[in-house]
């Protein structure tokens, strides 16, 4: 009968014979140990039991590259060895190997960029600190190109890259929203070019995935204001033309569902005084009606 322990070291053995037998623990890069036992009938409690390490150790103190705080279940694995960090990012891996031959260990998260680290076996093994960076991108707009171009960039400035290259159309006034927790933004330019009946240059909300550089249009108008995000809605006010009151062009406000892509009216009117959002609520002030003159 055999079993494997889980992340907290606990393994189960169940249909073990009767009377005297030998448990054996193995782990490779560790002693052997073996113990005799008496079964007995029911529940056999087994206690704690500990294994001599006879490879090399490498510790690591895991963190949060911004915050500097601990990183819980942080994996370190080389080869197939394998641990987690505990509670206060502490994590320890036993490798089969005498230390003359180089040794990569990769230390990965939920969440977060996988690193490197790299031992050529030259220093005494010691517990290293390893920040992780967290995998979502920060995105920004530059005219270092003369352009309004879109790059991303990780928190650490690693690994620029452009996503969206200017037109030449844009105008100063551009938006960029990023998700708070996906890797997606949401420009509001006039990059197309799109020009109303009327010549006025049009403004588009376009959809950025920032892991691919994919671009989506949700929605043309005269002016686009975007309030934010709650969850994977994205908020924003927009001048309707189609909706017109007395030759004048109304507001509307939307939810725009990232996920399925789809937009949804939330309120139309004139315009809003004010519109803002606050946890997973939207709070705005629609304008009071007035009387237009007659013609």
């Amino acid at each position: 009968v055999s079993g494997v322990t889980n992340e907290q070291g606990i393994a189960s053995l169940a249909g073990v014979k009767l009377g005297t037998q030998t448990l054996t623990i193995e782990r490779r890069a560790y002693a052997k140990t073996e113990k005799q036992l008496t079964i007995g009938w029911g529940s056999n409690p087994l206690g704690d039991s500990s294994i001599t390490p006879t490879g090399i150790q490498y510790s690591f103190k895991i963190e949060d590259y911004l915050s500097k705080k601990p990183i819980i279940k942080a994996e370190a694995y080389s080869g197939d060895a394998s641990t987690f960090s505990d509670k206060n990012g502490k994590v320890t891996l036993t490798l089969d190997t005498n230390g003359d031959q180089p040794v990569v260990i990769n230390i990965k998260a939920d969440g977060y960029r996988e690193e490197k680290i790299k031992d050529d076996g030259s220093s005494e093994p010691s517990t290293k600190t390893v920040a992780l960076v967290a995998s979502q991108k920060q995105v920004f707009i530059t005219k270092r190109s003369g352009k309004y171009d879109v790059y991303k960039i990780d928190a650490d400035g690693k690994n620029e890259e452009l996503v969206l290259s200017g037109t030449g159309s844009e105008r100063s006034d551009m938006t960029l929203a990023v998700h708070p927790t996906d890797n997606l933004a949401a420009l509001v330019s006039t990059r197309d070019n799109i020009r109303g009946s009327d010549k006025t240059l049009l403004s588009t909300l376009t959809m950025i995935e920032v892991d691919s550089n994919k671009t989506h249009p949700v929605d043309t108008s005269e002016r686009i204001q975007v309030i934010g995000w709650i969850g994977d809605q994205l908020i924003y006010v927009k001048v309707n033309d189609e909706k017109k009151k007395n030759g004048v062009s109304t507001h509307s406000l939307i939810s725009y569902d990232s996920k399925n892509d789809t937009k949804t009216e939330v309120s139309g009117n004139l315009f809003f005084n004010d519109v803002m959002v606050a946890g997973d609520r939207i709070y705005y002030a629609p304008s009071a009606e007035y009387e237009y003159p007659e013609d």
